[in-house]
Protein backbone atom coordinates (compact mmCIF):
# COMPACT_ATOMS: atom_id res chain seq x y z
CA UNK A 1 0.00 0.00 0.00
CA UNK A 2 1.23 3.41 -1.03
CA UNK A 3 0.61 6.17 1.55
CA UNK A 4 1.19 9.48 -0.34
CA UNK A 5 1.26 12.59 2.82
CA UNK A 6 -0.48 16.14 1.82
CA UNK A 7 1.94 18.80 2.03
CA UNK A 8 -1.32 20.60 3.63
CA UNK A 9 -1.17 18.19 6.80
CA UNK A 10 2.72 18.89 7.17
CA UNK A 11 4.69 21.52 9.32
CA UNK A 12 3.46 25.00 10.27
CA UNK A 13 0.46 24.96 7.21
CA UNK A 14 -2.00 22.74 9.59
CA UNK A 15 -3.64 24.82 12.23
CA UNK A 16 -4.92 23.27 15.68
CA UNK A 17 -8.43 24.13 16.00
CA UNK A 18 -7.78 26.78 18.41
CA UNK A 19 -5.70 28.20 16.64
CA UNK A 20 -8.18 28.13 13.38
CA UNK A 21 -10.60 29.20 15.23
CA UNK A 22 -8.48 32.66 16.05
CA UNK A 23 -7.69 32.94 12.24
CA UNK A 24 -11.01 32.77 11.57
CA UNK A 25 -11.95 35.61 14.09
CA UNK A 26 -9.08 37.79 12.58
CA UNK A 27 -10.64 37.76 9.14
CA UNK A 28 -14.12 38.44 9.87
CA UNK A 29 -13.25 41.15 12.37
CA UNK A 30 -11.26 42.66 9.23
CA UNK A 31 -14.23 42.17 7.03
CA UNK A 32 -16.51 43.67 9.67
CA UNK A 33 -13.78 46.92 9.81
CA UNK A 34 -15.55 48.70 7.32
CA UNK A 35 -18.95 48.57 9.24
CA UNK A 36 -17.40 50.56 12.06
CA UNK A 37 -18.39 54.41 12.39
CA UNK A 38 -16.28 56.80 11.52
CA UNK A 39 -13.84 57.45 14.49
CA UNK A 40 -15.68 54.85 16.55
CA UNK A 41 -13.40 54.61 19.58
CA UNK A 42 -13.84 58.41 20.10
CA UNK A 43 -17.53 57.22 19.96
CA UNK A 44 -17.25 54.55 22.61
CA UNK A 45 -16.08 56.85 25.11
CA UNK A 46 -19.25 57.54 26.82
CA UNK A 47 -17.85 60.40 29.74
CA UNK A 48 -16.45 62.35 26.74
CA UNK A 49 -19.94 62.50 25.09
CA UNK A 50 -21.51 63.97 28.17
CA UNK A 51 -20.49 67.36 27.16
CA UNK A 52 -23.38 69.90 28.68
CA UNK A 53 -25.99 66.68 29.48
CA UNK A 54 -29.73 68.27 28.73
CA UNK A 55 -32.72 67.03 30.34
CA UNK A 56 -35.71 66.21 27.33
CA UNK A 57 -38.20 68.58 28.21
CA UNK A 58 -35.67 71.26 27.90
CA UNK A 59 -34.54 70.45 24.62
CA UNK A 60 -38.49 70.07 23.75
CA UNK A 61 -38.76 73.77 24.70
CA UNK A 62 -35.49 74.77 22.73
CA UNK A 63 -36.19 73.32 19.70
CA UNK A 64 -39.67 75.11 19.72
CA UNK A 65 -37.62 78.17 20.29
CA UNK A 66 -36.17 77.20 17.10
CA UNK A 67 -39.15 76.80 15.10
CA UNK A 68 -42.55 77.40 16.81
CA UNK A 69 -43.65 75.09 13.96
CA UNK A 70 -42.33 72.12 14.78
CA UNK A 71 -44.32 69.93 16.46
CA UNK A 72 -42.90 68.00 19.52
CA UNK A 73 -44.98 64.83 20.43
CA UNK A 74 -45.04 61.31 21.44
CA UNK A 75 -42.12 59.38 19.28
CA UNK A 76 -43.49 55.84 17.96
CA UNK A 77 -42.22 53.52 20.84
CA UNK A 78 -42.23 53.76 24.47
CA UNK A 79 -39.51 56.44 25.75
CA UNK A 80 -39.19 58.22 22.82
CA UNK A 81 -40.01 61.75 21.49
CA UNK A 82 -40.32 62.77 17.73
CA UNK A 83 -40.22 66.21 15.63
CA UNK A 84 -42.61 66.50 12.86
CA UNK A 85 -42.78 69.00 10.52
CA UNK A 86 -46.41 70.47 8.73
CA UNK A 87 -45.99 69.10 5.37
CA UNK A 88 -49.48 69.35 2.77
CA UNK A 89 -51.43 66.13 2.98
CA UNK A 90 -50.10 63.29 0.37
CA UNK A 91 -50.92 59.72 0.00
CA UNK A 92 -47.38 59.21 1.58
CA UNK A 93 -47.71 61.64 4.33
CA UNK A 94 -51.30 61.46 5.10
CA UNK A 95 -51.32 62.81 8.70
CA UNK A 96 -49.93 66.08 7.11
CA UNK A 97 -46.81 66.24 8.91
CA UNK A 98 -43.24 64.65 7.96
CA UNK A 99 -40.64 63.05 10.80
CA UNK A 100 -37.25 65.45 11.21
CA UNK A 101 -35.96 63.77 14.44
CA UNK A 102 -36.32 62.12 17.68
CA UNK A 103 -34.91 61.21 20.82
CA UNK A 104 -35.14 59.50 23.79
CA UNK A 105 -37.21 60.75 27.35
CA UNK A 106 -34.37 60.94 29.39
CA UNK A 107 -31.11 63.48 30.03
CA UNK A 108 -29.42 63.58 26.64
CA UNK A 109 -25.53 64.04 26.65
CA UNK A 110 -24.85 66.59 24.20
CA UNK A 111 -22.87 63.97 21.91
CA UNK A 112 -23.27 60.85 20.21
CA UNK A 113 -22.14 57.59 22.13
CA UNK A 114 -21.53 53.67 21.05
CA UNK A 115 -23.05 51.96 24.30
CA UNK A 116 -23.21 48.64 22.40
CA UNK A 117 -20.60 46.74 19.99
CA UNK A 118 -21.32 43.03 18.52
CA UNK A 119 -18.61 40.32 18.67
CA UNK A 120 -16.64 41.86 15.84
CA UNK A 121 -16.60 45.92 17.23
CA UNK A 122 -19.15 47.16 15.30
CA UNK A 123 -21.25 49.99 16.98
CA UNK A 124 -25.19 47.75 17.52
CA UNK A 125 -26.33 50.14 19.57
CA UNK A 126 -25.92 54.34 19.16
CA UNK A 127 -27.12 57.01 22.03
CA UNK A 128 -27.91 59.76 20.23
CA UNK A 129 -27.05 62.96 21.64
CA UNK A 130 -29.62 66.06 22.10
CA UNK A 131 -26.39 67.83 19.25
CA UNK A 132 -27.58 65.31 16.54
CA UNK A 133 -31.52 66.44 17.14
CA UNK A 134 -30.92 69.66 16.67
CA UNK A 135 -28.16 69.04 13.74
CA UNK A 136 -31.14 66.98 11.81
CA UNK A 137 -33.57 69.82 11.97
CA UNK A 138 -30.83 72.09 11.09
CA UNK A 139 -29.77 70.27 7.48
CA UNK A 140 -33.28 69.60 6.71
CA UNK A 141 -33.47 73.47 6.81
CA UNK A 142 -35.63 73.91 9.69
CA UNK A 143 -33.19 76.61 11.09
CA UNK A 144 -29.91 77.63 10.96
CA UNK A 145 -26.28 76.73 12.60
CA UNK A 146 -26.53 80.37 13.78
CA UNK A 147 -29.99 79.85 15.50
CA UNK A 148 -28.53 77.01 16.99
CA UNK A 149 -25.54 78.34 17.99
CA UNK A 150 -27.65 81.17 19.93
CA UNK A 151 -29.96 78.86 21.30
CA UNK A 152 -27.89 76.05 22.04
CA UNK A 153 -24.45 77.14 22.81
CA UNK A 154 -21.74 76.72 20.46
CA UNK A 155 -20.38 73.06 20.69
CA UNK A 156 -17.21 73.21 22.65
CA UNK A 157 -14.71 70.45 23.74
CA UNK A 158 -13.07 67.65 21.99
CA UNK A 159 -16.20 66.16 20.31
CA UNK A 160 -17.35 69.46 18.87
CA UNK A 161 -15.24 68.63 15.37
CA UNK A 162 -18.35 66.57 14.45
CA UNK A 163 -21.18 69.07 14.64
CA UNK A 164 -18.64 71.57 13.09
CA UNK A 165 -18.04 69.41 10.29
CA UNK A 166 -21.28 68.56 9.51
CA UNK A 167 -22.75 72.41 9.72
CA UNK A 168 -20.30 74.44 7.28
CA UNK A 169 -22.08 76.48 5.01
CA UNK A 170 -24.97 75.85 7.25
Amino acid sequence: MLILTDSNDLGDKRLSPDEGVVKLKEQITAQRAPDRLIKQDELENVEMSLGHPLPWQELCRRIKQLNHSLIVCEGGYPGAMQVRAEVAATPEEPSGTKYVTGFMKDVLSEFDSVTQKDQWGVAKRVNRGWRTAIMDIVLKGYATKAQADKIMGEALGQRAWRWEQRMQGR
